[in-house]
C-alpha cells in the first residue's frame, strides 16, 4: 500500500495498511517465541548426558549381542542408535576401553569360552554359532585372543574343575 519512501499509493486495496499491520505484528511474536524458546533450552546437565551416554552404549551392546551369531560393522549399529560413526566410536571406546570391532570379537570369545566350559557344542558347531567362516579361522581368533588354542582351552577347564572337585 505505499511507495518508497512510504507514501501512501492512490488506489490501494482497502485495508491494506491494516494487514501489513497485522502480519508485522505476527513476525515480530513469532521472533519473540523464538528467541524465548532458545534461552529456555538448557543443555543436559553432566549427570544427564552421561546417563545419555550411558544408555547408548547399553544399547549398542545389546545391539551387538544379538549379532552375535553373524556379521556385524559400526554402520549397522550407527543405523539402529541414529548416531554418527564418530560419536559411537568415540563413546565407545570411552566407556568400554575397545574399539567397537575389537569388542565384538571379545563379545564372540567370551561366548566360545562359555560354549566349551559348558561342554553344550563341538569346536564346529561353536564356529558356525558364532558366525566364523571356518573351524580354522575360529581358532585362529581365539588363540590370537586367548593365547591357547580351543582345545587347549578346554582341558585347562576340564583340569582345573578336577581339581576344584577333588577328582
Amino acid at each position: 500500500p505505499f511507495r518508497h519512501p512510504l507514501e501512501r499509493r492512490e488506489g490501494a486495496v482497502i485495508g491494506s495498511e491494516q494487514l501489513l499491520r497485522c502480519y508485522l505484528e505476527i513476525f515480530l511474536i513469532r521472533l519473540l517465541r523464538k528467541s524465548s524458546l532458545l534461552q529456555s533450552e538448557k543443555p543436559l546437565s553432566s549427570p544427564a548426558r552421561e546417563k545419555s551416554k550411558d544408555e547408548l552404549t547399553r544399547q549398542a551392546l545389546l545391539f551387538m549381542e544379538g549379532r552375535i551369531g553373524g556379521p556385524m560393522n559400526v554402520n549397522d549399529i550407527c543405523g539402529e542408535l541414529h548416531i554418527s560413526k564418530t560419536q559411537l566410536k568415540s563413546l565407545f571406546k570411552q566407556n568400554t576401553g575397545y574399539s567397537v570391532k575389537e569388542y565384538f570379537s571379545k563379545l564372540k570369545i567370551e561366548r566360545a569360552k562359555r560354549y566349551i566350559r559348558e561342554e553344550s557344542y563341538n569346536f564346529t558347531e561353536i564356529s558356525r554359532q558364532l558366525g566364523f567362516s571356518s573351524v580354522h579361522y575360529f581358532s585362529k581368533a581365539f588363540k590370537n585372543a586367548t593365547r591357547m588354542s580351543p582345545s587347549e582351552y578346554a582341558r585347562s577347564v576340564k583340569s582345573r574343575m578336577k581339581l576344584e572337585t577333588g577328582n
